[in-house]
């Protein structure tokens, strides 16, 4: 039986994440005592996984080393039903170093590694070609995601970009090949910050989610992209598209104990929902719900919701 055609394609990072969980994290020269486990991550894994798990037929494409952890990146995506085509390369798989306090707030430490040793000739562009969805993050080499993101485009998807991790390295003008962007609240601050046209508009990142829906507008329609939505952890989403704006706010209920995952399961929820036809709103009350469940169970890819539970 032939595999389905991609709907969804994610090209971008894996990442074998080491983590420890902590009751609060050490302060300098401080050792405390913590649990240890480990799991696959890296953004664009657990983005590719969410969609899967939500039964959408997703490919991936990107870097592994030919090492042990690099054998475990085949069997993942062989295990979650994801049509994988990795570029195997010189160096070694990504790893991150996580911690996690018991409030569910991290910190991490990432070697990309093989994440960012191959080139856009690697690109399965027959995939991108008949993809409705493409996602990218900033994981990958600059010139691998910009191109991604132009053949997408160029083929009638809808091309979505999670700006992360944001640095002054990102290029302004890969935003033209963007329909949808989906920055977090630091993400979308360098933003704001780093363009000429912007940075009048600028805020810290803990200042991001005190803004007024007036404020988040004005801000997001500066930015060059038809849709963006800023991720604002507890307090949910902001949505700006052409249609519609507004807040989206998860359910009060939700005890995060995990949180690395959070803003990839949504951005896999979105590029779900997207695929399945699903208008903005709809798209994003969806995301919302998806990244409320995977917060609230340990680990990164394997902590993605599957669409039963989303329905329940």
């Amino acid at each position: 039986m032939s595999e389905p055609t991609p709907e969804v394609v994610v090209v971008g990072s894996y990442v074998h994440d080491m983590k420890w969980r902590t009751q609060r994290f050490p302060v300098d020269g401080e050792s405390v005592l913590g649990d240890f486990y480990d799991d696959p991550g890296g953004k664009g894994t657990n983005q590719a996984v969410a969609s899967a798990r939500l039964e959408v037929p997703t490919a991936f494409v990107g870097g592994v080393g030919g090492d042990i952890l690099g054998v475990g990146a085949k069997k993942l995506f062989e295990n979650e039903g994801i049509q994988s085509h990795l570029l195997e390369v010189d160096g070694p798989t990504g790893t991150a170093s996580i911690q996690i306090d018991s409030t569910g707030q991290n910190r991490i430490v990432v070697d990309l590694g093989a994440n960012m040793l191959w080139e856009p000739e690697g690109i399965a562009e027959s995939l991108l070609s008949s993809a409705k969805v493409v996602v990218c993050q900033c994981e990958i080499g600059p010139h691998v995601t910009e191109r991604a993101l132009q053949l997408g485009q160029e083929s009638g998807a809808l091309t979505i970009l999670n700006p992360a991790p944001f640095s002054d390295q990102f290029r302004s003008e890969t935003l033209r090949y963007v329909d949808a962007l989906v920055p977090n609240e630091s993400e979308f601050a360098g933003l704001l910050s780093s363009f000429d046209s912007t940075r009048e508009l600028a805020v810290a990142p803990e200042e991001v989610a005190e803004l007024s829906d007036d404020e988040l507008r004005l801000r997001c329609e500066a930015i060059p992209v038809a849709t963006v939505i800023v991720t604002l952890g507890e307090e949910g989403c902001y949505l700006s598209s052409p249609a519609d704006q507004g807040k989206y706010r998860p359910e009060p209920s939700i005890q995060a104990i995990d949180t690395v995952g959070a803003g990839d399961s949504f951005v896999g929820g979105l590029a779900a929902a997207k695929a399945r036809g699903s208008e903005w709103p709809e798209a994003v009350t969806f995301a919302t719900k998806v990244a409320g469940l995977a917060v609230q169970r340990k680990g990164s890819a394997l902590a993605m919701p599957r669409l039963s539970e989303v329905k329940a």
